[in-house]
C-alpha cells in the first residue's frame, strides 16, 4: 500500500477524531498495513428510491489482499458484484443496515465466491456519511477443525457433554442424548448441579467437584437413573478444561456400560451357584502342570481332600493321598490320556489327612498339549455310593416331576434341537413326541423371528442368558412340514441355559405358561369396554367421570357434549371457571353436595337438583345422581361417577302444576267458606225444629194429664 492510497480517500466532511489523516498519511499507512485483521472501506450504492442495493471498494489493506486474492488498486472504485458477481445478498443486507443506520453488527458469514467463512465487524465511524468499515478475519479453517473434531464427538460410541465455569452445559452429543433419552437440545443449557433429578446426577456429585477443585481428571463408575426413567450403569471420565492454570468448564465423557454390568453380575451369582453346587455337590477341580510338577486345587478339592488351604502342593503330595491299591490305576489312567489313549474317568478311594476319613472319588479330566497340564474335576461320592438306590429313586422322582409337570416343559440340545419334551407340552399343542423331538429347531422358528425374539433366544445360546417373552405361538409356522393340526396358543415363555463345568453350553430348557384364556379373557375384556363405551356414548342421560383431584373431569360421553353444548376439552380448559355454569343461586347446594361425596366413606348414591347454563347461553334445569368409586390414601373421595338428565320440562310443568293447585286451593277455599255458611244455616234450622219439637211434645203430655183428671 503506498501513501496515495490512503490520501485519496476524501474523509474531509467527517474527518475521523482520533486521526488528522491530512497529516499523518504515513502512520495510518504503516497502522493498516500491520494489522493482522482484514480491513476495508465501502461506499453505498444506492437506487432512486434510496434503498442500499450493493457496495463500492474505497480502500482494502494488506490483510484484506492476502485473504482475499485481491489487490486495493484493482478493486477500488468498483461494486462488490463487479468483483465478485456470486455475492450473497446476506452481505448486502447486512451491511446496508449499517450503512443507512448506523448501527455496529458482528457476524459469522460465509463468501462463495471467495468459498470462506469470515468473521466480521461492520461499523459506521461517521455520523453524517453512509461510507462504513469491516474489520473481518478468515475462520474457515477454525470452523473446519471445529467441525472436524465435533464430528469426531458425534461418531463415537460414548456420550459426552461440555460445561462451562457455572456448570451450565453448552454442548452434548447425539449419543448423550441416546443413552440419556433426551435430545441434546434438551440437556444444553441447563444447571448439571441443579436442573437433573436427584438420582442422576448424585453419584457423581464427589468427583465432579474434587476434579473442579483439584484441575485434575476423575473416574466414575456409578449407577444412574436417567431423565427418561430408565435404570443403568455409566462410568467416564470427568476432565477440567483449564485456561491459564484457571478452571474454565468440565468435559465428561459418558459410557452406557449396563449390559456390561449386568453380564457381570449375572456372571458374578453363576459363579456363586457354581460354587454352591460344587459344595453341594462335593465337588472340587484340580490342575497338574506337569512341567514343573505343580499342582492348583480348587477350595472344594482342599477340603475334599483334607488339605491344609494354606500350604502348597505338588503333584507328588497329592499323590500320595490315594490309597495304595489305586496308584498304579491312577498313574496308568493319567498316562493313557496324556498320549490320547483313553480317557481319564476314574473311581478311587482315598485316605484324608485331615481326619484319616476314608472316602470314595470320582475323578474326570482333560489333557492340554498346549499347556502340558490337566485339568481335573474331583468328587466324593462317597454318599452317592452309600444311597446309590435312593439316588435313582430321586432322578426318577425328577423325571416324573418334569414329566408331570402341569407347566409345558422341553429341552433343547447346544444347536436348539428339541431333544426332550413333557406331556403337558403336547398336550398344550394337541401334538405327539413323534412331531416335534429331534425335528423342531428353536433357532429356526418362524414365530419367534416374526415377533423379534429370535435374538433374545440367540443370546441364550451365545451369552447364557436366561431371557422371558411372551408370544402367540402357531403350529404351523414352526418349521416342520410333516405337521398338519396343532393347537396355536399364547405363551409366556422362558429360557434358561445348563453349561457344564467347563462354561460350554449343554442344553437349553424351556417352560411355558399358556395364557391363551389369559388373552383371551383380555379380548374379551377390550371388547366389553369397547360394547360400553357404545352404550354410554349412546345413552339419553348424560354421564360423567369427575376428578376431585384436579377439578376436571375425566370422561363424558357424547350425550353430555348433546345435552350441554360442551366438549371435554372446552369444559376442562375453564378450570375454577366451570363452576360459574351453575347457577349463583345452586351454588350453596352444589358446594354442599360436593362435600358429601368427597367424605362419604362409601358408593353412596347422592342426588341434587340445579340449574346448568349450555354453550348457547340457555339456562336449564338438570338432576344429577353422583357415586363416588375410588378413594383416596385419607379416605376421602377421589373419583366418582355422575349421570344427568335435562329436567327443564319438568321443572316447568311442576310451575304450571303449583299455579293451578294454588287457584284449586283458593276456589276450595271459597267454596269451603260458603258451605260452612250453609251447614250453619243448616245447622240453626235444625236447632228450631228440635225445639217445636220437644214443646208439641210437652203439649201432648199436658193434653192427657188433663184428659185423665176429667
Amino acid at each position: 500500500m503506498n501513501k496515495e492510497n490512503i490520501s485519496s480517500i476524501d474523509l474531509s466532511k467527517d474527518p475521523i477524531d482520533h486521526f488528522d489523516i491530512q497529516n499523518k498519511t504515513t502512520e495510518l499507512t504503516w497502522l493498516l498495513n500491520g494489522m493482522l485483521n482484514a480491513f476495508v472501506i465501502f461506499d453505498p450504492v444506492l437506487d432512486k428510491k434510496g434503498s442500499f442495493v450493493s457496495y463500492r471498494f474505497v480502500y482494502i489493506n494488506k490483510a484484506y489482499e492476502e485473504i482475499t486474492g485481491v489487490q486495493n488498486n484493482a478493486v477500488r472504485g468498483k461494486t462488490i458484484h463487479e468483483v465478485w458477481p456470486g455475492t450473497e445478498e446476506s452481505w448486502v443486507e447486512k451491511y446496508g443496515h449499517v450503512s443507512l443506520t448506523g448501527e455496529t453488527l458482528v457476524f459469522n458469514n460465509y463468501h462463495e465466491p471467495t468459498q470462506k467463512l469470515y468473521h466480521c465487524r461492520v461499523f459506521r465511524p461517521w455520523k453524517h456519511s453512509q461510507r462504513f468499515c469491516v474489520v473481518f478475519d478468515d475462520i474457515t479453517e477454525i470452523e473446519n477443525t471445529r467441525d472436524f473434531y465435533e464430528n469426531i464427538l458425534e461418531s463415537i460410541g460414548d456420550g459426552v457433554w461440555v460445561s462451562d465455569e457455572n456448570d451450565i452445559i453448552f454442548y452434548a452429543n447425539e449419543r448423550m442424548g441416546e443413552i440419556a433419552g433426551v435430545s441434546p437440545q434438551e440437556i444444553i443449557g441447563k444447571n448439571i448441579l441443579k436442573d437433573f433429578p436427584k438420582e442422576t446426577i448424585d453419584g457423581m456429585i464427589k468427583e465432579y467437584h474434587e476434579a473442579k477443585k483439584f484441575h485434575h481428571p476423575m473416574w466414575y463408575d456409578i449407577p444412574v437413573i436417567t431423565p427418561a426413567g430408565r435404570k443403568t450403569w455409566q462410568n467416564g471420565w470427568l476432565v477440567p478444561r483449564l485456561g491459564n492454570g484457571k478452571y474454565e468448564g468440565m468435559i465428561c465423557t459418558v459410557h452406557d456400560n449396563t449390559k456390561e454390568k449386568e453380564f457381570h453380575i449375572s456372571l458374578n451369582k453363576s459363579e456363586k451357584q457354581l460354587k454352591r453346587a460344587q459344595k453341594i455337590g462335593k465337588m472340587g477341580c484340580w490342575q497338574f502342570n506337569l512341567d514343573n510338577r505343580t499342582i492348583d486345587i480348587s477350595d472344594e478339592a482342599y477340603d475334599i481332600y483334607g488339605l491344609d488351604k494354606d500350604r502348597d502342593y505338588t503333584i507328588d503330595n497329592v499323590q500320595g493321598i490315594p490309597l495304595k491299591q489305586y496308584r498304579r490305576l491312577l498313574d496308568d489312567t493319567l498316562e493313557n490320556l496324556i498320549e490320547g489313549k483313553s480317557p481319564y474317568d476314574i473311581e478311587f478311594k482315598i485316605k484324608r489327612p485331615s481326619d484319616g476319613k476314608i472316602l470314595n472319588i470320582h475323578s474326570i479330566a482333560e489333557y492340554n498339549p498346549e499347556e502340558n497340564s490337566v485339568f481335573g474335576v474331583i468328587q466324593d461320592i462317597t454318599d452317592q455310593k452309600k444311597n446309590q438306590k435312593k439316588l435313582l429313586e430321586q432322578k426318577l422322582l425328577l423325571d416324573s416331576i418334569i414329566d408331570e409337570s402341569p407347566l409345558p416343559t422341553w429341552i433343547a440340545n447346544e444347536k436348539g434341537l428339541m431333544v426332550r419334551c413333557n406331556q403337558a407340552l403336547l398336550d398344550t399343542l394337541n401334538l405327539k413326541k413323534v412331531d416335534l423331538l429331534h425335528k423342531y429347531n428353536v433357532l429356526k422358528d418362524n414365530n419367534l423371528k416374526t415377533e423379534g425374539h429370535l435374538p433374545l433366544i440367540k443370546e441364550v445360546f451365545n451369552k447364557y442368558h436366561t431371557v422371558k417373552f411372551t408370544q402367540f405361538w402357531e403350529v404351523r409356522k414352526i418349521g416342520i412340514p410333516d405337521i398338519k393340526a396343532g393347537r396355536d396358543v399364547y405363551i409366556d415363555a422362558t429360557l434358561f441355559p445348563i453349561v457344564d463345568t467347563k462354561g460350554k453350553l449343554q442344553y437349553v430348557v424351556c417352560q411355558w405358561i399358556d395364557i391363551s384364556e389369559q388373552k383371551h379373557a383380555e379380548e374379551k375384556i377390550i371388547e366389553e369396554q369397547n360394547y360400553k363405551e357404545s352404550i354410554l356414548s349412546n345413552m339419553q342421560t348424560g354421564v360423567y367421570i369427575y376428578n376431585i383431584k384436579t377439578s376436571s373431569n375425566d370422561y363424558i360421553n357424547s350425550r353430555y357434549t348433546t345435552i350441554t353444548g360442551w366438549s371435554l376439552e372446552e369444559i376442562n380448559s375453564m378450570g375454577k371457571d366451570f363452576y360459574k355454569l351453575f347457577h349463583p343461586d345452586d351454588l350453596e347446594k352444589i358446594s354442599g353436595h360436593m362435600k358429601d361425596i368427597y367424605t362419604s366413606k362409601k358408593a353412596k348414591r347422592f342426588s341434587v337438583e340445579y340449574r346448568f347454563k349450555t354453550k348457547s347461553g340457555k339456562w336449564i334445569w338438570c338432576l344429577s345422581y353422583d357415586t363416588p368409586y375410588k378413594w383416596d390414601s385419607d379416605g376421602n373421595a377421589a373419583l366418582y361417577i355422575g349421570s344427568f338428565i335435562d329436567i327443564t320440562k319438568r321443572k316447568q310443568a311442576e310451575n304450571e302444576l303449583n299455579k293451578l293447585k294454588n287457584q284449586l286451593e283458593k276456589r276450595v277455599e271459597a267454596q269451603t267458606k260458603e258451605l260452612k255458611e250453609k251447614i250453619a244455616e243448616l245447622e240453626r234450622f235444625r236447632d228450631t225444629t228440635i225445639d217445636r219439637e220437644f214443646r208439641i211434645k210437652e203439649l201432648k203430655e199436658e193434653l192427657k194429664v188433663i184428659k185423665e183428671n176429667k
